[in-house]
């Protein structure tokens, strides 16, 4: 799949500035449409959005230099189409969508995104890096590890985000030795070990470092050594044993509450988000 550009095209630039301008209005509009209430990303009209193009909308958007909207309706969009829709997550992959979403966490660390559309991005990128080692390979090409590994360090008192940078960074590092001996080259380890010790209070929050930890160093002795270095042979054992449970296919209460809940549709969200895609591409 080819996309083009909408901001940087070659067409007639009065063009391009309409379109732009009303791939934006779309965009808020549909994020307006489908957030049902804080935190929540219910989207519905998931396959008809990406047959109108409006991956390749918002990933150009986000891709667009200097970026010329805000971009926390085209990360949120993203966000939501990913949900449980390995098609799209394969468009996104496609059409950019890593460099995209690397560039907006990039622009995170400068202070120029909203802690919302940080989550959002990390956790495009966690689906996108569960879906293929292929997805995997190109966030830390796209020089993603770095930069996951900055928002870590810089929420490490945003709860939300930091639980979210953690998950990303176990997504990308799982079966896969090069982007485990990255992120154990980044210091990564060592701010996720600090992160689990400090979340010990919270034990649904810790145990998504804990995780993180465990896939970080499945294949790289080194990181687990820096796991024993940094935490203690206790913190290492507790590692393993969590790796064990993942290796038996244990699931969480916490994991079944989240796939049930982004299993929810909204038939109002999906007629309205319809109608607005139809009417853009008209």
């Amino acid at each position: 799949m080819t996309t083009r550009n909408f901001f940087t095209g070659s067409e007639n630039r009065s063009h391009v500035r309409w379109l732009g301008n009303r791939c934006t209005v779309l965009l808020t509009d549909v994020w307006t449409t489908v957030r049902c209430g804080p935190g929540s990303l219910l989207v519905t009209a998931q396959d008809e959005v990406r047959s109108m193009h409006g991956i390749e909308a918002a990933v150009d958007l986000l891709l667009a230099d200097p970026c010329p909207v805000p971009t926390d309706a085209a990360t949120h969009l993203l966000a939501a189409l990913a949900q449980d829709n390995s098609r799209n997550v394969v468009g996104i992959e496609r059409c950019s969508g890593v460099q995209a979403l690397v560039d907006t966490l990039r622009r995170g660390l400068q202070g120029e995104e909203e802690d919302a559309v940080i989550v959002a991005a990390l956790s495009t990128l966690t689906r996108l890096a569960q879906h293929s080692r292929h997805c995997r390979d190109a966030v830390r090409l796209a020089g993603g590890v770095s930069v996951i590994t900055g928002t870590l360090a810089a929420c490490s008192s945003r709860l939300e985000a930091a639980g979210e940078a953690a998950a990303c960074l176990g997504a990308v590092a799982t079966e896969n030795l090069e982007n485990q001996v990255a992120i154990g080259e980044d210091g990564a380890v060592e701010l996720l070990v600090r992160a689990a010790e400090a979340s010990s209070g919270c034990r649904g929050l810790q145990q998504r470092f804990l995780s993180a930890l465990w896939s970080v160093s499945r294949l790289h002795p080194h990181n687990r050594m820096r796991i024993e270095e940094a935490g203690g042979a206790a913190l290492l054992q507790e590692v393993n044993q969590l790796g064990e449970l993942h290796d038996r296919g244990s699931t969480s209460p916490l994991a079944l509450l989240s796939a049930a809940t982004i299993g929810f549709l909204c038939y109002e969200a999906c007629r309205e988000l319809y109608a607005q895609v139809r009417a853009l591409f008209a």
